[in-house]
């Protein structure tokens, strides 16, 4: 299984974090957001390990659960992640995709 340059790996990490902040915006309403850190690394080598982060601040008038939210996220972001390393593992060159953490 081919190692990951640097570039590769940088590429992959941002696509995923933006695909997570994506579905954390679309699940809390913006002014009640007040800061969303999305934090993702992913080994170089097979078999490749993510790793993601997710801190979000909110109005303390929001009502929802952020854990959950934050679980969900995560979740959502190791999807993400699972579907561009398939592609990128097939050699696709068209690689789209899409605090706690969690590893796979």
């Amino acid at each position: 299984m081919k190692v990951l340059t640097e570039e590769e790996r940088i590429k992959l990490c941002e696509e995923i974090a933006s695909k997570v902040c994506e579905y954390v915006l679309e699940r809390v309403p913006e002014y009640q957001l007040f800061s969303l850190d999305v934090r993702v690394d992913i080994t170089r080598e097979y078999p490749y390990e993510v790793s993601i982060e997710v801190t979000i601040e909110t109005s303390p008038f929001y009502r929802g659960s952020l854990n959950k939210l934050i679980d969900e996220a995560i979740e959502y972001g190791l999807k993400v992640a699972d579907e561009l390393l398939e592609r990128y593992r097939r050699g696709s060159s068209n690689e789209e995709g899409r605090s706690s953490e969690s590893s796979s």
